[in-house]
């Protein structure tokens, strides 16, 4: 999928693709956003997922964007 080029602010994160780890991601990279006074353009956070079902839990790369405005 294309996305539109843009500013975002970005966040690591290891583990499993699950719900409760994209909602623990997002929490932290908003508390981030906040102390470094970034203002998010929209709601819906993204989040990027690099590695193969195979690879263990504890080893898997992802990342949760959010759009700056």
């Amino acid at each position: 999928k294309t996305i539109p080029a843009g500013k975002f602010a970005v966040m690591r994160f290891r583990g499993a693709r699950s719900g409760e780890a994209e909602a623990t991601a997002v929490g932290k990279l908003k508390v981030r956003m906040a102390k470094a006074k970034l203002e998010a353009a929209e709601a819906d956070p993204m989040f990027a997922y690099y590695d193969p079902p195979w690879t263990p839990k504890a080893l898997r790369r992802n990342a949760v964007l959010i759009r700056l405005k």
